[in-house]
């Protein structure tokens, strides 16, 4: 039955964040046009206290429109059963959703809900549900099988790597390895390296997860050890020999632990150095780029320009010498007494001084011109 509700009581499921990204770009405005020109057709299914299972993205682009209500199927359903609904519902909308963590966290939620168990086929836990298995899960997300399997192994890291995945500064290939470790092991990888294991190659990646599988079966045998001493002290007493295997052994995995502290030291520090290795090469790519482009710049310039260096150069060189010979002659003139001169001989004089001038004036007005055409050219002349 469809019912109008207030669209302030619905509230999203927890877990579609979890799942599911928002629809961004074309997609998300082909919803918005679709309800202002026909309205939500498509009821919202809902739980009986709102939880939305289905209709995430019209509740969204419904609240944008300032809708007051929404239709609604109410669904009585259990919390297992909503959360299936949710995938199923979106998987049959939705296409290109690109987060390999989330794709990881319905693949798996999907292989619980149906029982499927590695190795082969597995009855469902459900009674009239038809027998589904791994080749169903991968349909279900749109990935083969193989690719799906490896999705499923990303469920088993630590949030923060989770994190990494999804917002691709982490490989699939190296955080499946990753994977592979212990949670305790990965929080180490973490706490010593953050971030920074992004920068980790595939052979670095394994070495380290090889070591801390040398680690942890070291760690074991020795445990092994010690608890067997301790029974043998119940079992016959506490002897000089079992409190002797019980110290040995102790001292052992202190010793590992006092080891491993160590290596978690160096590896941090050089991974310290490594970054600000990183760091430099950076830094210095990006001013050989900048050089690159200020040469570009200077180049094309000279092009706009249409003129040389030596031009330029020639041309500096007569401005300075007209205004240097300007000079020199505006300090002769003061040491000559031109009242003394015979009138002719001024009139020669005065002439090739208002010459001078009218050349030196009229060469500045031409750059001036030049510079007001064209900005380059005071450009060029600065560098």
């Amino acid at each position: 039955m469809i019912n109008e509700v207030p669209i302030n009581l619905l509230k999203p499921h927890p877990k579609n964040q979890e799942y599911y990204d928002d629809l961004t770009g074309e997609k998300y405005e082909e919803v918005r046009r679709s309800i202002v020109v026909n309205g939500i057709r498509d009821p919202l299914k809902v739980l009986p206290d709102y939880t939305v299972v289905a209709g995430h993205q019209r509740l969204r682009a419904a609240k944008e429109l300032e809708m007051e209500k929404v239709p609604v199927v109410i669904l009585n359903l259990s919390l297992e059963e909503a959360e299936y609904l949710l995938i199923a519902d979106n998987e049959e909308r939705r296409q290109g959703d690109d987060d390999p963590m989330k794709k990881a966290r319905r693949a798996k939620f999907l292989k619980e809900y149906w029982g499927v168990k590695r190795g082969g086929d597995q009855k469902s836990k459900r009674q009239n549900v038809a027998l589904k298995t791994a080749a169903d899960v991968a349909k279900a997300i749109d990935e083969d099988e193989r690719t799906t399997q490896r999705l499923l192994k990303l469920t088993d890291l630590i949030p923060e790597f989770q994190a990494l995945v999804s917002q691709k500064k982490l490989g699939t290939t190296a955080a499946n390895l990753i994977a592979g470790m212990t949670h305790e092991e990965q929080k180490t990888l973490w706490k010593t390296l953050g971030e920074a294991v992004t920068n980790l190659k595939v052979p670095e990646i394994k070495e380290l997860k090889e070591e801390a599988q040398q680690y942890r079966k070291r760690v074991n045998e020795l445990e092994t050890q010690l608890e067997r001493a301790r029974k043998q002290v119940e079992q016959n007493g506490n002897s000089e020999e079992a409190q002797a295997a019980i110290r040995f052994a102790q001292e052992q995995i202190d010793q590992l632990k006092t080891q491993l502290g160590s290596k978690e030291k160096s590896l941090k520090k050089a991974w310290e150095e490594k970054r600000r290795a990183i760091q430099e090469k950076d830094d210095a790519e990006r001013r050989a780029r900048e050089a690159e482009l200020e040469l570009q710049r200077v180049k094309q310039t000279y092009e706009t320009v249409g003129v040389s260096k030596e031009q330029c150069n020639i041309a500096d060189q007569i401005e300075e010498l007209l205004i240097s010979t300007r000079k020199e002659l505006v300090g002769f003139i003061e040491l000559i007494d031109l009242k003394s001169l015979p009138k002719e001989r001024c009139l020669h004089l005065c002439t090739g001084i208002t010459k001078l001038n009218i050349v030196t004036s009229t060469f500045r007005e031409e750059i001036e011109k030049a510079e007001k055409g064209n900005s380059n050219i005071a450009i060029f002349k600065k560098n």
